[in-house]
This record gives structure tokens, sequence and C-alpha cells, in this order.
């Protein structure tokens, strides 16, 4: 009995023991002025702001001799009457949603030695400026930076007020909820350099009555569009493949070109768009999901550019009432243009390999002798293909192209292994280039960094420039 109470003991007091070496690590709430905070790991997290706060609130750097570094999401939530936030140097992490339903929020400002984050004009970015994290819910109008490529997760969530905001064309990612009930906001134009627009992006944006799609836009997330109850037509760029819940209840919506790259609509991707009467679909379309047109009680004409053959084969999902026993389907021939140009080779005269891919399937292909050819592939559809030129011992070269509404001409050139310079030979002046870029003076950039990888292994670095001797001095010659 005595052992199991000394054994008991001994528990009790190890207990104790990691009890108190864990005080370090974490400390339970407490409060500095308007603002509430934890301790974890010996630095200051602000966790809240009191919501009755009003005018400007300034972090402290540290608060009992542990430094201020991050601020939580939520952190300012609903702080209707705080109008500025000041922000100390020692801050190196901002949670997202820190600052979202601050109505009257004009400015953020941040501490010229922070090392992570800087504001302009009371605007918040990253320290160099390439995200745009947060702008004030009384901004009207607004040029974003050349610099932003991201507009980040709630960046002008909430700005009733903003009637115009243009969208540089370093941008790449709209991020989530970024203008979320922007309700005043009526007109945006997307730009060609964006591939993503996330969710809820523009959720609620109730007067936005016009959207121009730039042609590099892949992704449209799940609700980025609901609610916009004044847009009327909408047209998507073939570069977009599938489409999520993106456009509930935009009730003002009459026509829309799905474009034809969409190869599928995903569950209630236009639920309850009363008044969409017209759609376009290409001919790449293989589903439609589930109630993805439910509620659509207006839809009376699909054209689809394809045969009555091609359409019977789409997968379409219960909850399509109106897509498939009211409206009319009219089948439209589908208008097709040549891709042709002359192509530059060295070598033999091999054969020359172009194809016109899709999401790494090829869709044409033609074959020419030669060293230089022209080439020509016919009956290419719309679309944005991937034109791909392919020889024996040459660096295959690929170009993005887009087939709209003429013929399209692209010339071409492909460089044998090793030929740096884009001249034909491989030589001592391959060599002596590709020295420049091993030791970092000079480095190689794009199909010339192709051919530099002389071993294939997809890096171009000290191997690929000993290979290169082997064949300059003719040890080993590449081919």
């Amino acid at each position: 009995m005595l052992k199991n109470v000394n054994r008991f003991l001994a528990y009790f007091i190890v207990i104790i023991l990691l009890l108190s070496t864990i005080t370090n690590f974490t400390a339970s709430a407490a409060t500095y002025g308007n603002l509430t905070y934890t301790i974890v790991n010996d630095e200051v997290a602000i966790t809240r702001c009191d919501m009755f706060a009003t005018g400007s609130v300034h972090i402290p750097s540290e608060i009992d001799g542990y430094p201020v570094t991050c601020i939580y999401v939520g952190a300012f939530t609903n702080c209707t009457k705080v109008t500025r936030i000041y922000i100390p140097s020692t801050v190196v992490k901002i949670e997202s949603g820190a600052f979202s339903w601050i109505s009257n929020l004009q400015g953020i400002y941040v501490d010229e030695e922070n090392k992570n984050f800087c504001s302009e004009n009371g605007i918040l970015f990253n320290k160099d400026k390439t995200i745009l994290l947060r702008a004030p819910r009384t901004l009207t109008e607004y040029e974003i930076p050349n610099s932003v490529t991201q507009i980040g997760s709630g960046a002008f969530n909430g700005c009733k007020n903003l009637s115009n905001v243009i969208i540089g064309d370093k941008v790449t990612s709209i991020g989530s909820s970024a203008f979320y009930e922007c309700s005043n906001l009526v007109s945006i134009i997307i730009p060609n350099s964006v591939k993503t627009i996330e969710g809820s992006a523009f959720y609620r944006c109730t007067n936005l009555s016009n959207v121009e799609f730039g042609n590099s836009v892949t992704t449209i997330g799940d609700y980025a569009f609901n609610y916009c109850y004044a847009l009327t037509d909408i047209s998507l760029p073939d570069s977009v493949t599938d489409i999520n819940r993106a456009f509930n209840q935009c009730t003002g919506l009459t026509s829309i070109d799905i474009g034809n790259g969409v190869k599928s609509l995903d569950y209630r991707a236009f639920w309850d768009c009363s008044k969409l009467s017209c759609i376009t679909i290409g001919s790449s379309f293989t589903r439609v999901g589930s109630s993805a047109f439910e509620g659509c009680e207006s839809l009376v004409n699909v054209y689809y550019y394809g045969t009555e053959a091609q359409w019977e084969k789409v997968t379409i999902s219960d909850g399509n009432f109106y897509l498939t026993e009211r409206a009319t389907m009219h089948y439209v021939e589908l208008q097709r243009f040549t891709v042709s140009g002359l192509i530059n080779s060295f070598l033999l005269d091999d054969e020359i390999k172009i194809e016109l891919l899709v999401d790494g399937e090829v869709q044409y292909s033609t074959v020419d002798v030669g060293s230089n050819v022209r080439y020509a592939i016919e009956d290419v559809v719309p679309g944005t293909y991937l034109l791909r030129i392919c020889k024996e011992n040459h660096v295959t070269h690929e170009y993005e192209i887009v087939v709209g509404e003429t013929d399209v001409e692209i010339d071409a050139k492909i460089c044998p292994v090793g030929d740096v310079t884009g001249d034909g030979n491989v030589n001592i002046k391959d060599f002596q280039r590709l020295l420049r870029h091993v030791n970092k003076t000079n480095p190689l950039e794009g199909y010339e960094l192709l051919c530099g990888d002389v071993t294939g292994e997809g890096v171009c670095n000290i191997k690929d420039f000993q290979r290169l001797l082997r064949h300059v001095n003719k040890t080993s010659p590449l081919f």
C-alpha cells in the first residue's frame, strides 16, 4: 500500500514539474487597453480588439516585455467604430481575416522598420508590395499598383463605397472573398495575367453589371459571382475548363457563352438564374452536374457547337429539367481555321513533328521533312492550344497559341541539343556561354536554358558544362 502511495506522489510531482515547464510556452488571455492577447513561445499574439473601441488603435511593439509578433484571424472583426490601426515593426504574421468587417476603417499604417509588411495611403501590403492584403472600407476608387501579383483573401471585403477598381496586368490571382459585398462596384476588367479567381471573390456585388474576363483565367471558384443580381450576360474565355457553383442566383443573367474550353458544369453552377434564357456551349463539353440549371425557368435556347450525336454523349445529371425538357437545342457547325508557319531547324533533313495539344493530349498533328519547312494544320476548332515542335537531336519547342476568329500564322525555330547560342552549331561559343551560366555571371533563360540541358536531367549545371566540353573537344560527340 505504501509503495502505491509513494508511486502516486512521484507521478503527481512529475506532472507538477511538467506543467511548470510549459508556462513559458503559453499563457491565458490577458488584456492591454482595448486589446486581448495571449503569449506563445515568449511572443505576444493579439487575439481580439474590444468591439466598442473607437478611433485609432495603436498595437504596441511589446507587452510585459514580450514582443508583439502576430495578429490573429478575426482580431478586429466588427470593430465598427475603429478608424485607424497602427502596426508596429515587431509584427511578423497577420492572419487572413484579421481586419474583417471594420465598417469605418480609414486606413492601416505600418511602422517603416517592419520587415514583413508595409502600407501606402492606409492600404496594407506585404513588404515588397506583391500582395495587397487589406484596403480600408471607406475606399471609393483605386488603381492597384503594378508591383502587385496577388489580391489577398478579403482584401476589399465589404468596401461598399468602392465603385471603380483597376486591376494591374501583373496580378495572377484574386483571392477568396477579395471583393465580397462591394455592392457599389459596377464593372470589372480582369486582365489577361489573371489565372485564378478564388471562391466568393465577387460574392454579393449586387450592382456588378459588367465583367470582362481575360484570356488566361482557368479557375473560377465556388460562389465567385453568386448574388450578382445586375449581371445580364457573361462570356467566358476558352481557358476556363470547369465551372462550379460560381453563378448562383444571378437573377438578372439572361445569356452566357460558356466557352469552348469548359468541359463540365458542376453542382448548381447556374442554380436559380431565373432569367437565363440562352446559353452557348462549346464542342469540348462532356458533363452537366446535378442541378446545374435548377430554377432556370426562362431557359429556352441552347446553342451547341457540335453535332447532335456529340451532344447525346454528354452526361447530364438529375435536376436539369429546364435544360433537358424545356430548352430547344440548336446544333451549330463550328467554324474551323488553319494554323501554319515556317519552321527553322538544323542538322539533317529529318522528320519534324508539329502537334497541337490541349491538357497534354494531342488534338491535331502533322509531319514534314527538312531543315526549313512550311507547315499547315487545317480544320482547327477555336480554343487555346500548346503548339509543340519536335525533331531528333533537337530541343522540343512549345508555344501557347489561341485560335479564335481568324487563321493563325506562327513561325518557329528549334535548335540542336547544346546550341545555347541559337546559331545552329554546337561549338566553343556554346561552351563559353554555358560556362557563364554555370558560374552565374549570365544565367540562361527560357528556351536557351532547355538547350543547355545536354544531359537531359531537367537542370542545367556543371554536368552539362562537362558534357558539352567532351563534345567540343570531340572525345564524346552529342550526336
